[in-house]
């Protein structure tokens, strides 16, 4: 799974820095055997001001089950599979 933003903010790139370890943590980024239907949030946090941040682009992809989307965050700053 690979989360990228295109957006030059450095706030941004934390996010997405402590998202990607946030993932490998939990274990989402281990491959998986058997492929269960699953939903997916993506919060998108300033890291600095502790608010959420909308407008942000997530592009999701998962080269093993053939699987890549886009979308951003709502108002909310949060981006849903």
């Amino acid at each position: 799974m690979t989360v990228r933003n295109h957006s030059p903010c450095s706030r941004i790139r934390s996010f997405t820095l402590l998202t990607l370890f946030s993932f490998l943590c939990l274990g989402v980024g281990d491959v998986s055997t058997a492929h269960a239907q699953a939903a997916l949030a993506v919060h998108a946090i300033d890291v600095e001001a502790q608010t959420s941040v909308s407008g942000v682009t997530v592009h999701l992809v998962n080269e093993d089950i053939g699987v890549e989307d886009t979308r951003r965050t709502d108002g909310h700053g949060l981006a849903e599979w």
